[in-house]
């Protein structure tokens, strides 16, 4: 499953650069961002009667590394289903603020 997960990565860290190489912008990553968030969805609806480690290796591996924004997404979904609305909200505005915030610091480091 390891190797999997690695060969999943690469993947989609060559299909991320692929899409850049051929059309850079910001909506370049919102188009990935949304089609990553519709692709985990569907393994997160798969993975609730199909437990398979191609699951894992789309998931974790491609969808990881293809963007982590789906993964956020799906963590969201996860905790609203649970019923933790207060934690979701907290998740989701602390990952989105702290992004931010966590992008600025370091390029405020780097100038």
């Amino acid at each position: 499953m390891i190797i999997g997960i690695a060969v999943g990565g690469v993947l989609g860290t060559l299909a991320r650069y692929g899409l850049y190489c051929w059309v850079y912008s910001h909506w370049t990553t919102w188009g990935i961002n949304l089609v990553a968030c519709i692709l985990i969805g569907c393994l997160y609806g798969l993975s609730e009667s199909i437990n398979t480690p191609s699951i894992a290796w789309l998931s974790i591996g491609f969808l990881g590394a293809f963007s982590t924004f789906s993964t956020f997404s799906k963590d969201s979904l996860v905790l609203i289903h649970a019923g933790a609305y207060g934690t979701a909200l907290l998740y989701m505005m602390s990952t989105v603020l702290g992004g931010i915030l966590a992008t600025a610091l370091g390029y405020w480091i780097v100038k």
